[in-house]
């Protein structure tokens, strides 16, 4: 009798796995910074719905390494933000695995593909009597849909100025450039902040530009 009995138990293992369901949903992510050796830090948010309320641990991955753990999770559903660090400008997808112990209904997801932000290089800067040419470039761009050139005369006040239109997605060098003609006298600080056209953005680093204005000299 112990046999069947045997049989039965595994049948019923076999039934329990398989009925894992896919609970996983992006929300948002968002540039979070430059580490500066090819790397850089986003914000996810993404909802995992148990669909049952059980208490449980919700493990994520990429390409099988752990990037975050959300233990003692009802996860029914719950929103769980965390800071992943990948290559920058690449595609990432990430991995949940939502086990609650004895509960028997785990489940796990998939994110799909995450195109991260338009990588381009650093903003650099010339003047020309009295006006600031700004100029920087992409290397590719992946939904891409425009820059926006920020003025301001403190590292903690910018305003927009002028917004230029991105290239959508391209694979090949894109050169940009823009001219201020009214920076004030003093010290000027620019910064660009490149949106994507599912509106997500994210900034370059701030440059500061001295510029003294010469007056006009009228001889008669």
């Amino acid at each position: 009798m112990k046999k069947p009995l045997l049989v039965l138990v595994f049948t019923f293992i076999v039934i329990t796995f398989s009925s894992a369901q896919i609970c996983l949903s992006l929300d948002s992510w968002s540039f979070a910074g430059d580490n500066g050796d090819g790397t850089c830090d986003y914000n996810v948010s993404m909802t995992v719905d148990s669909g049952n309320g059980a208490s449980g641990t919700a493990t994520f991955s990429i390409d099988g390494t752990t990037v975050h753990t959300e233990s003692s999770c009802s996860c029914n559903p719950t929103t769980i933000s965390f800071t992943i660090t990948v290559d920058c400008n690449s595609t990432v997808s990430i991995d949940v695995f939502y086990d609650a112990p004895g509960n028997g209904n785990d489940c796990d997801g998939n994110s799909g593909d995450i195109v991260l932000p338009v990588e381009f290089s650093n903003l650099s800067s010339s003047i020309q009597q009295n006006s600031v040419i700004l100029e920087w470039s992409t290397s590719q761009e992946i939904n891409n849909d425009y820059f926006v050139i920020e003025h301001g005369e403190s590292a903690d006040d910018f305003k927009s100025v002028f917004n230029i239109q991105g290239q959508g997605t391209v694979n090949q060098i894109t050169r940009y450039s823009y001219t201020h003609n009214s920076p004030h006298d003093g010290t000027n600080y620019y910064r660009l902040m490149q949106v994507d056209y599912n509106g997500n953005a994210h900034y370059s680093d701030v440059i500061t530009v001295e510029v003294e204005k010469s007056e006009d000299i009228f001889i008669y």
